[in-house]
């Protein structure tokens, strides 16, 4: 029930998300005034000269309307501007979930496992700049990437079967290149270093009144992500994205009664897809 509870509020994250986009086109659309096309005109002025005007030929063919011709109206206006701002919700994916065995190169004691927790929140913003005309853009996005441990050899429900959250926030500055086209299909690349703090939400059942706890050094590392934008009026466009976060091994020490019991590691490397919008200025 909780994995369908959680499936269920992505879907509604990403709904809300695609419902702003179309709330935000309609409202910019409303606001722009109609244009009407001239409709240019077929007459030819008569030559002026000293000869008698002949008559008109008399013929028994109907007439035939002249065709006025008009351009198709493009996909969507091509995006302006060397700045963007947006947002994205990212659905991701721990790659190293288990590690050893109990109080055998665990992550520590007996956590031998660790379960994805979404935040389901389109709260990864990001906002870059373009180096002069080029289609390079330099930015920063802000990520969250979040864990629970687990103790492999117990079933759900029993207590004690999880000591707490790995939590680890931070930003990524990346440098980015795109395909620039006609189309309202924008292509890009990116590549950047990440930096992340790290903390560990203590479960109240294991933390024993405050006196447990784990102090998680901050962390590194670096990602890779592709995506598109997909231009949708003007300069708003939503966007369609994937990033592989290479991120290097969360270190730490766990305390009980304030007494030292040995070293923390936790492996956070993930993969993510998801969606968002963009707006360009």
């Amino acid at each position: 029930m909780k994995t369908n509870a959680r499936v269920t509020s992505r879907i509604v994250s990403m709904v809300v998300v695609a419902g702003v986009s179309l709330l935000m086109v309609q409202a910019a659309r409303a606001q722009e005034p109609v244009s009407t096309a001239a409709v240019p005109s077929n007459a030819v002025p008569a030559a002026v000269t000293n000869q008698p005007l002949a008559p008109a030929a008399v013929t028994n063919q109907p007439l035939v309307p002249a065709v006025v011709a008009v351009a198709p109206a493009p996909v969507a206006a091509i995006a302006r501007g060397n700045w963007r701002i947006g947002t994205r919700i990212l659905n991701d994916s721990l790659q190293d979930r288990h590690r050893g065995t109990e109080f055998n190169n665990s992550f520590v004691g007996t956590l031998t496992q660790l379960n994805n927790k979404q935040d389901d929140v389109p709260d990864k913003f990001f906002a870059q700049g373009r180096i002069m005309d080029w289609p390079v853009w330099i930015g920063v996005s802000y990520d969250r990437v979040q864990a629970q441990s687990w103790e492999g050899n117990r079933p759900a429900g029993i207590p004690g079967n999880t000591d707490g959250n790995v939590d680890l926030k931070g930003f990524i500055p990346y440098v980015q290149g795109e395909w620039a086209n006609a189309s309202c299909f924008t292509p890009y690349v990116e590549v950047g270093p990440c930096f992340y703090k790290s903390k560990f939400d203590v479960d109240p059942n294991w933390g024993n009144h405050g006196q447990r706890r784990m102090d998680l050094a901050s962390t590194k590392g670096v990602e890779v992500a592709v995506g598109t934008g997909i231009r949708v009026y003007k300069n708003l466009s939503a966007d369609l994205y994937a990033r592989y976060t290479r991120i290097n091994d969360v270190t730490g020490t766990f305390f009980d009664n304030g007494d030292n019991q040995g070293d923390v590691v936790f492996t956070m490397s993930y993969v993510a897809v998801g969606a968002g919008v963009t707006y360009q200025f």
